[in-house]
Order: structure tokens, then C-alpha cells, then sequence
């Protein structure tokens, strides 16, 4: 689910086990974050924020912006 995460990764030409180690968490933990099993904790987020020289909303927050339906009648 979180297609960010996963590509900055591997843009980073990391594995799952590299990140892990370089912010100090499980590879479990990089699987379902990057899975949409579950979301970091905003300690987390702005570590991986800083490790990737992103903003921290990038990698997690647009993984669930919705799209709004322009089609719906505003009568």
C-alpha cells in the first residue's frame, strides 16, 4: 500500500533489513509499514523523513488522501 515508502528505498538502493538497521527497527516493521499493515509513529515518521531528506507527509500521509468526486449533483 505504501508505494512511497517502497520507492524511496529502493531509490535508495536499500533493502528492507539495510533501512531497518540504519533507523533501528525490525525488518518486520519495514514490511508492514510498506505493506499498509500499519503506520509508524510520528517519531518514526520524521526520522525517515530526515534519513530520506523528504517531508514526512510525503511518505505516509498521500498514501491515504482520497479523491474527491466532482461528479456528485451540488443542488
Amino acid at each position: 500500500m505504501n508505494t512511497k515508502l517502497l520507492s524511496l528505498r529502493k531509490g535508495a538502493g536499500l533493502t528492507q533489513s539495510e533501512l531497518a538497521q540504519k533507523i533501528g527497527v525490525t525488518v518486520q516493521t519495514i514490511s508492514r509499514w510498506e505493506n499498509g499493515i500499519s503506520i509508524p509513529n510520528p517519531k518514526r515518521i520524521k526520522q525517515m523523513a530526515d534519513f530520506f531528506n523528504v517531508d514526512g507527509s510525503d511518505i505516509f500521509l498521500s498514501s491515504y488522501t482520497t479523491k474527491v468526486d466532482k461528479s456528485v449533483n451540488k443542488s
